[in-house]
């Protein structure tokens, strides 16, 4: 039963979690393998039976979770692949097949098909820009208040706006790059864990004037108003802190 399970939790990863897509393909299967024919629909017959077997091959799922370290994009491309070509191949040999009727199931199937999926843009791939150079509009804020000084600038700034500021304004150097961002003191000082000791030890090997930090986060603030850093200005998120 657990193994029954897990393949029917593997398949819905692999197919999105759409049941509507998985029964298409296996009505389209089916009346492929009830129709037979021509050598087109015998290659498409096999090699969707042989995806779906490796689908619910027990090794398989073993070694997708066990070695791959669970469902990589190659491999669920790879399982994605007999559906939208055979589905299409399919719908249209039966269109094709029925005569004066071929206008209605063409009709019923693109009703079927924009049915059965949900808009790009609510996927959460897609956000409005909320200004010309399509970065957060609080890393602008940010470094308005830090262009203000003509002098020497060097930030020690969240992962999150790493990126971005370089992006906007290369005059403000960085303590440390995106490759860097996964270091101890990086991901300490970005997720609100830096101890006083970690961030004494870095000012000693790093020298920067500005700290851009969450402004919400009260008791780091603090701490480096101990280490002589005031706020010079604030966004609705971040602090700019100068020494």
């Amino acid at each position: 039963m657990d193994l029954i399970n897990t393949v029917i939790e593997i398949e819905g990863l692999f197919y999105g979690g759409n049941l509507i897509f998985r029964q298409i393909l296996y009505i389209i299967l089916l009346y492929l393998l009830v129709k037979g024919g021509n050598i087109c629909h015998k290659i498409w017959i096999r090699y969707t039976i042989l995806i779906l077997c490796i689908i619910y091959n027990p090794v398989v799922i073993y070694l997708c979770h066990k070695i791959l370290g669970g469902i990589t994009t190659d491999v669920r491309l790879f399982y994605l692949l007999p559906i939208f070509p055979l589905c299409a191949y399919g719908m249209t040999d039966l269109i094709f097949s029925k005569g004066k009727l071929n206008y209605i199931l063409m009709i019923a199937f693109t009703i079927l098909i924009v049915s059965s999926g949900k808009t790009f843009y609510d996927q959460g791939a897609y956000t409005k820009a909320e200004n010309v150079y399509k970065i957060p509009q609080e890393t602008i804020y940010v470094c308005e208040i830090i262009d203000q000084d003509d002098s020497y600038k060097k930030a020690l700034v969240p992962n999150e706006l790493l990126d971005y500021i370089r992006q906007y304004d290369s005059r403000i150097e960085m303590c440390y790059g995106r490759y860097d961002a996964s270091e101890s003191f990086a991901q300490s000082f970005s997720n609100g864990t830096l101890s006083e000791e970690e961030f004494e030890s870095y000012m000693q090997k790093v020298d920067f004037n500005y700290i851009i930090y969450d402004s919400g986060n009260v008791e780091m603030i603090q701490m480096f108003h101990q280490y002589g850093y005031t706020v010079i200005g604030e966004t609705e998120k971040y602090s700019v802190l100068k020494r």
